[in-house]
């Protein structure tokens, strides 16, 4: 149980570009010292951090040491858009060469900003990917992003200000720090897994469910659907912060239904009637 508890732990310290060395003499120090005092392999687990938290704890210390980039995205022919960390320094992007004459490009020090030439786009190009690049070195101060037709993917970033507005796809956050997230979908569900969202938090969806499974959510937070679930799972939620409403959709945290829909009040209100 404590080699798959180390094994985890180096594994995820590595995916998010920690050093690992100092962390794990720390960790192994006290598994010694729980070992000396008779406790079982389950007692010293219940009592060692959570990988989540180690993981969180170091990310907010790097965060204060990073460049902090603005990055910018008007897209509405991209199938897929990516955005992860990498081990190599500094901010890059993947798109295919044939492809660059027919984006406005702007890249500084401190920003980032990809727009398509729509009027090209229309003639020459029916879709493409983009994948964004960001290394041990960088945190974004802003992040923009108006999407159509695209799937929007973000792993392992540190972000103080998301806003994200998609119409037509899917959107994946994974492993993601924001002080401030407002999302928005119509036609495609949200989801979002680890992380933390710390300040203020608006997510809505039409036709689309919004999924939250184990990510801290201490933020005062705004939740909306129309035609859609949403639900929340995971030990950090602070529900005396957050709203939620839906028409025609359910809303759940922790498996406990936390509001009636306006569809099923309806029904209600016409079964009293008759």
């Amino acid at each position: 149980m404590l080699e798959i508890y180390l094994e985890e732990l180096e594994k995820s310290l590595t995916q998010h570009n920690i050093s690992s060395a100092q962390i794990l003499e720390k960790i192994k120090e006290q598994i010694e010292l729980y070992e000396e005092a008779n406790l079982t392999e389950e007692e010293i687990i219940k009592r060692l951090p959570s990988i989540d938290e180690l993981i969180y704890q170091n990310l907010q210390v790097k965060a204060a040491e990073k460049q902090s980039v603005l990055l910018e995205l008007d897209l509405k022919s991209c199938s897929d858009l990516v955005i992860k960390s990498s081990p190599n320094p500094g901010i890059s992007y993947q798109i295919d060469d044939d492809l660059l004459p027919y984006f406005e490009i702007e890249k500084l020090k401190e920003k980032l900003y990809i727009r398509e030439k729509s009027k090209l786009f229309s003639n020459k190009i029916s879709s493409y990917d983009l994948t964004i690049l960001c290394g041990p070195d960088i945190s974004f101060s802003d992040i923009n992003i108006n999407v159509i037709s695209t799937d929007v993917s973000l792993f392992f970033l540190t972000i103080n200000k998301l806003r994200l507005n998609a119409v037509s796809g899917d959107i994946s956050l994974k492993d993601l720090i924001i002080s401030n997230a407002s999302i928005s979908s119509v036609s495609g569900d949200l989801r979002i897994v680890n992380g933390s969202i710390n300040e203020d938090c608006k997510l809505s969806t039409v036709s689309g469910d919004i999924d939250m499974l184990n990510t801290s959510l201490n933020a005062n937070t705004s939740i909306k659907t129309v035609s859609g679930d949403a639900i929340l799972k995971g030990n950090n939620i602070d529900q005396n912060k957050i709203t939620m409403s839906t028409i025609s959709g359910d809303l759940q945290i922790n498996k406990r239904v936390v509001g009636t829909s306006l569809s099923s009040k309806l029904q209600n209100m016409f079964k009293n009637m008759f």
